[in-house]
This record gives C-alpha cells, sequence and structure tokens, in this order.
C-alpha cells in the first residue's frame, strides 16, 4: 500500500455528498483542478465534484450522478498507509484504516 508522504487536512467543514442517479447543480469546471467541477447537492452543499463520476448537462446547469459520491476529505499524515481506489485529476480517493476520503495525489509517495 503506498504511504503519504505530505500531511493534508480537510479544506471544509462540510462536503457534498450524492446518490447515484440523483441530479446535483452544475456551476462551473474547476480551473484550479482539471476533471472537477463546483456545484451543489440535494441537501444545498456547495463543493467540487468529479466530473468522470457524473453526467453533465452544462446549458441546463444539471449533472447527474452515475455512481455515490462522498466529497468528504482526510486528514492524513506523513508515514500514514492508504489503498488508493480512484483518482480523478490532482485528487485521489483512499481508504486507511479508519475512513474513506479525498487526499492530494501529491500528498502519495
Amino acid at each position: 500500500m503506498p504511504r503519504v508522504h505530505t500531511a493534508h487536512q480537510p479544506s471544509f467543514p462540510q462536503t457534498p455528498k450524492v446518490d447515484a442517479g440523483a441530479a446535483v447543480v452544475f456551476r462551473h469546471h474547476d480551473s484550479k483542478n482539471p476533471g472537477w467541477f463546483f456545484g451543489r447537492d440535494p441537501d444545498g452543499i456547495e463543493g467540487y465534484f468529479p466530473t468522470d463520476w457524473f453526467d453533465l448537462d452544462e446549458p441546463a446547469g444539471i449533472a447527474h450522478a452515475r455512481r455515490d459520491y462522498d466529497g468528504v476529505e482526510l486528514a492524513v499524515s506523513p508515514g500514514d498507509a492508504v489503498e488508493v481506489i480512484a483518482t480523478c485529476g490532482p485528487w485521489a480517493l483512499v481508504r486507511t484504516t479508519a475512513a474513506t476520503g479525498w487526499i492530494p495525489v501529491s500528498c502519495l509517495q
């Protein structure tokens, strides 16, 4: 399993969450994180979503989830072992012994 070499702390106190098939409001593509867009989940929580996990209808301002998505970021420290589940642009969805969430790919060795 890869190990974390750079610490990461979550950036947002609340993160979006959406079930497969549900619609989110599409606002705009994230210019700082290729492969991600900014939007709002069905509960009104704004945040970032991986573009490849959604069917986008940009003119209508809607994106439908192809799979369950939870935008929670993990706090990790150097030396932590993680299992990489998926990568989307500069972010990796990882699992530790305690939780699953997103960290920047740059944190991994």
